[in-house]
């Protein structure tokens, strides 16, 4: 009898440990996930303008002149100078062409990109899963902007770094966060896959808007840049990509009815509409 007591009380206890992973697991109702975003129209809209926050993050420095990060990217070249010695030492070894691997503004500069990175990620498929009834213009033209900033960030960091870690999906948990290296041949055809499918997307919205946002006009521009990159240093591919750079090129110049500034006087005059 008592056996069978201690049988019952073994099997009880097999039952309570086997029902203690579903009854421990929540789904969280405190805070947004991907599963639960992407709902609505305002919330890719969010998503996506979130994106833009990186962009000012090369302008981040100290209060004295000429500490921006943009700046200390001017002094990596050679070509900049600063008439006297500067306060940081970090900006200092940019000044001297002695930037060690240490160096703050070198890690801001990566850690920022991959943080918008990872949200490009993110609003990309987030946006294309979703199942959400959102008129087609306006889906296409979020995802067009979530793709050219994802190729705008890895066209900077393989221009700094040369060969870099390529993700292009949302990091879900830490199996995928160690990445090997990419060729910089593979980021640059990611780059323009990216820039290609944003044109797709956008190629019947506008060329240009007044509200500050990633329209056409900017992909197709990126996209010369990046065609007139690879046809130089490093991959030197050559005219092929020179002729690929002046067809982007001119397609804007042509139909975009966007113009370069005819002075520098120009360019500080409010009253001057640059393309108009």
């Amino acid at each position: 009898m008592k056996s069978i007591k201690y049988i019952l009380l073994f099997a009880l206890g097999i039952l309570i440990m086997a029902s203690c992973d579903s009854f421990l697991e929540e789904k969280p109702k405190t805070f947004l996930s991907p599963e639960s975003y992407f709902t609505t129209e305002a919330q890719m809209e969010a998503a996506v303008d979130g994106l833009y926050s990186y962009m000012d993050d090369i302008f981040d420095g100290d209060i004295e002149v000429g500490t921006q990060r943009f700046v200390f990217l001017e002094y990596m070249t050679g070509y900049c100078t600063r008439k006297r010695q500067a306060t940081s030492l970090y900006l200092e070894q940019a000044n001297s062409l002695t930037v060690t691997e240490e160096n703050n503004n070198l890690e801001s500069l990566w850690s920022s990109a991959y943080h918008a990175l990872e949200n490009c990620n993110v609003a990309i498929a987030g946006i294309e899963k979703s199942t959400a009834q959102v008129p087609a213009s306006s889906k296409n033209n979020l995802l067009g902007q979530a793709y050219f900033f994802r190729a705008y960030y890895y066209f900077n960091l393989v221009r700094l770094w040369g060969e870099i870690p390529l993700k292009i999906t949302p990091t879900t948990d830490l199996s995928n966060t160690a990445i090997e290296l990419s060729s910089q041949s593979d980021v640059y055809n990611q780059i323009v896959a990216d820039l290609k499918k944003a044109e797709e997307l956008m190629k019947d919205l506008q060329w240009s808007n007044s509200d500050g946002h990633v329209a056409k006009a900017a992909v197709k521009s990126l996209l010369a840049k990046v065609y007139i990159t690879m046809a130089g240093y490093p991959l030197q591919l050559g005219k092929e990509y020179y002729n690929l750079a002046y067809s982007e090129a001119k397609d804007v110049v042509t139909n975009s009815g966007i113009s370069l500034y005819p002075s520098f006087q120009a360019m500080r005059d409010d009253n001057f509409a640059c393309g108009g």
